[in-house]
């Protein structure tokens, strides 16, 4: 009768011997505590368009609050809005990395460069976080420059809709003499 009790015992112990042995990855340390996610904003930095047949960048800067210990990705791609899509700018889409412990990733548009005295256009950047990371939303305007007659500062009043408030330069080219 004693064998009897014994064996399911003995199978039960052998059982979860197996279980530990299978499931160990051979790391005894103790792992790492969770991490509070980051928040990420991305913001639009101001450019000057530039003349006809000239291409400039219009940067988004990807920056999250606290660095992570993996990386953050952000996955993203452009909209028209005033803005013509391969007329004023060339669509993107695409995806960066913030890499683990750090904070910041870049993102470009290219834009097109013209000689036309014109109001200042939008387009949008919509983005998806992967990672222990909230963004602080899922878009982001972000005007284009503009054309006008020449400054000899930046400008402090913004065509962009919503709370960013980057300078936009504004160059005329001028024809040489």
């Amino acid at each position: 009768m004693r064998q009897m009790l014994l064996a399911p015992v003995l199978l039960m112990s052998s059982l979860l011997t197996l279980l530990l042995t299978a499931c160990n990855d051979g790391n005894d340390r103790p792992r790492p505590e969770p991490v509070a996610p980051s928040s990420l904003t991305i913001a639009p930095t101001a450019v000057p368009e530039g003349g006809p047949g000239e291409m400039s960048r219009l940067r988004f800067r990807a920056t999250m609050t606290e660095p992570q210990p993996e990386p953050v990705l952000v996955r993203y791609n452009t909209e028209a809005d005033s803005a013509i899509a391969d007329v004023d700018f060339l669509p993107a889409q695409g995806e960066v990395a913030i890499p683990a412990g750090e904070l910041v990733a870049e993102i470009s548009v290219e834009i097109f460069g013209n000689a036309e005295d014109e109001s200042a256009k939008t387009l949008r950047l919509n983005f998806a976080v992967e990672g222990n990371a909230v963004p602080t939303s899922t878009s982001e305007w972000a005007p284009l420059p503009m054309m006008m007659p020449p400054v000899t500062r930046p400008s402090t009043r913004s065509p962009i809709r919503g709370a960013c408030s980057a300078p936009i330069l504004s160059i005329t080219p001028t024809a040489a003499a």
